[in-house]
């Protein structure tokens, strides 16, 4: 199994980096759900700096994706078919799967706050300044959203998954099922990753990024509206895929009635 980033995760970071700049926008507010807001800070960041600003930190976002996905298969605690697997061993998989989440996270930061910064000078250098000016819990800040959010996720999938395997369509139908729920679910927990991303850009002293606030201040100024609209616009797509998919089973029972 291969440990390298997809093509697609490539192709797609422009639009993360997208929703860093337009969450950490202190003179505009978080914004990151406006479909129109997205596509003018895209098409000012391409004028302005080209497509090394469009990918800026997308090496580090990469690096991060490989380093956790390989620690995580490294670690993996074995458990064959004949292993019982109770409670306990469900936690400590949990426990390491997160404790790398962790362990990764200051690259997943660094990428996040890269995309704010115009400096020339190397990542590593910006990570030893930012632990000596805050101290090395600074670059931890933000983890306890992104966990959260990643839990949240996987949970909601593995309902999902578990209620899609469950009815009676064929394997194409619940694909297109589970690709549709998964739009859902990425919507519906978003918000709490967006929190994780505004307090990886959050410094008291660091010019650059934006001041302070309290969490209940970043979750108010959250852009709630535009999440609401795409949830209730793939909620609707999920519907109707679910509904003809109905229809399909149905109508197949049916001819096969008949030619009984």
């Amino acid at each position: 199994m291969s440990f390298l980033p997809s093509p697609l995760q490539l192709v797609s970071y422009p639009l993360v980096a997208n929703n860093v700049r337009l969450l950490c926008d202190e003179d505009r507010g978080p914004r990151a759900s406006s479909l129109a807001a997205s596509f003018r800070r895209l098409r000012h960041t391409y004028q302005s700096e080209g497509l090394p600003g469009v990918f800026r930190g997308g090496h580090l976002y990469l690096l991060h994706q490989v380093l956790r996905d390989s620690l995580r298969r490294l670690a993996e605690i074995p458990g064959g078919r004949n292993t019982r697997r109770g409670p306990a061993w469900k936690a400590a998989r949990l426990a390491v799967k997160y404790g790398i989440d962790a362990l990764c996270y200051p690259v997943l930061l660094a990428s996040t706050r890269v995309v704010m910064l115009k400096s020339e000078e190397s990542t590593w250098q910006k990570l030893g300044e930012w632990c000596r000016e805050e101290g090395i819990w600074s670059l931890f800040s933000g983890l306890c959203a992104s966990l959260l959010s990643t839990a949240f996720e996987e949970a909601m999938d593995m309902l999902l998954g578990a209620c899609i395997d469950h009815g009676n369509a064929d394997a194409a139908d619940k694909l297109v099922l589970k690709a549709c729920g998964n739009s859902v679910v990425s919507v519906f927990t978003s918000p709490i990753n967006y929190v994780s991303v505004i307090q990886r850009c959050q410094s008291p002293r660091l010019p650059g990024f934006v001041r302070p606030r309290p969490l209940r201040g970043i979750v108010w100024g959250l852009p709630w509206r535009g999440s609401f609209n795409q949830l209730v616009l793939f909620s609707g797509i999920l519907g109707l895929n679910v509904r003809l998919i109905q229809w399909k089973i149905q109508l197949k029972e049916e001819a096969e009635e008949s030619e009984e």
